[in-house]
């Protein structure tokens, strides 16, 4: 590492990116359960909580058109235009 700015910038992030994938490889090769378990328990998630922001969008949208209808009445089916105020 100490040769890192002679050997450029790609040399240093190919060489993190091994040093990252053989300590990944041996972890596995220790404990393979373990990362099944975590990957299990990560796809869990995802389909626990993954709807959850479209979800609030819907909700969040529908609650906007409720209050612009509240506030602006609802417009008018023949011109589309918002009815007037009385």
């Amino acid at each position: 590492m100490e040769h890192a700015h002679v050997r450029g910038a790609l040399w240093f992030w190919s060489s993190l990116l091994r040093t990252m994938a053989a300590l990944l490889l041996r972890s596995f090769a220790v404990e393979p359960r373990k990362f099944a378990r975590i990957g299990f328990l990560g796809a869990l998630r995802v389909l626990a909580f993954g709807n959850l922001a479209q979800i609030a969008a819907v909700l969040g949208f529908s609650v906007m058109i409720g209050f612009a209808y509240g506030l602006f009445g609802a417009p008018d089916r023949r011109s589309g235009r918002l009815a007037s105020p009385a």
